[in-house]
């Protein structure tokens, strides 16, 4: 995607030669980190209770471009 390819760009330059190889793992635990900053904006805290009761329509940036929240998931 466009997002994964402005990660890709960004990575190396902010993070530096030594940085974790950015692949599918690297990429699901930044996505991973995404997800948290949000539920922190919506919910106002980072806990499993609130991960449990995210609603469906929150959107959040990803490297896999906009991420939809259907229910829990």
């Amino acid at each position: 995607t466009a997002e994964s390819t402005e990660l890709d760009r960004a990575y190396h330059p902010r993070f530096g030669p030594w940085a974790p190889a950015l692949n599918a793992v690297g990429e699901s635990c930044y996505e991973a980190i995404r997800f948290l900053a949000r539920m922190g904006q919506v919910r106002g805290r980072v806990d499993l209770a609130a991960a449990a009761t995210m609603s469906t329509g929150h959107f959040y940036d990803s490297p896999r471009g906009l991420m939809r929240l259907d229910g829990n998931l």
